[in-house]
């Protein structure tokens, strides 16, 4: 133990002294060097080219846009999923407010009282109806997948196409009403 001590004192000085020529060297200066342009230089009136017209002179293809990939269900119906979701969403805040704002059972009395025609009232049943349907079929299409089942590519377009149809059945039924 004395010895380890020792040898690690006799080392100490070293140390220090490589930590403070560390610490004492001198810092790098960097100069910056600055270019005087008189105002009648070309390059004064040069118009500074924007990103397209650069990717032009460069030769460089422009980068792809949605219009030129092919229009796919699986895209479509993610789109619809979202979209239903959103007016889920209004349909709710339409409805709280409203129910603010009016009576609605008085309301609902009025509307039976206006005497519209069956298929038009069948046909607002459904246009109302649907965005509940197709998203709760589509939430049920998502958790099946969330558990391992139908994600190959054949399953998946398979799923895609009974879950409109049981959505358009659904919002069917609820416009039978």
């Amino acid at each position: 133990m004395n010895f380890m001590l020792r040898s690690a004192f006799r080392r100490l000085p070293v140390l220090v002294e490589y930590q403070c020529k560390k610490l004492l060297a001198p810092i790098p200066v960097r100069t910056i060097t600055i270019k005087v342009i008189s105002p009648h230089s070309s390059q004064c009136d040069a118009v500074p080219e924007n990103h397209d017209d650069r990717n032009m002179r460069l030769g460089r293809p422009m980068s792809p846009h949605l219009s030129i990939y092919k229009t796919q269900l699986t895209s479509m119906l993610s789109l619809a999923h979202r979209t239903t979701g959103i007016w889920l969403m209004v349909y709710t805040w339409i409805l709280a407010f409203g129910s603010h704002v009016i009576d609605l059972p008085q309301f609902i009395e009025f509307l039976h009282g206006v005497n519209f025609p069956a298929i038009l009232i069948i046909v607002l049943k459904f246009i109302l109806s649907f965005p509940l349907s197709y998203h709760l079929s589509n939430g049920l299409r998502h958790f099946f997948w969330d558990m391992g089942a139908m994600l190959d590519l054949k399953k998946v377009y398979s799923s895609g196409y009974a879950m409109l149809a049981a959505s358009c059945a659904g919002s069917a039924f609820c416009a039978t009403l």
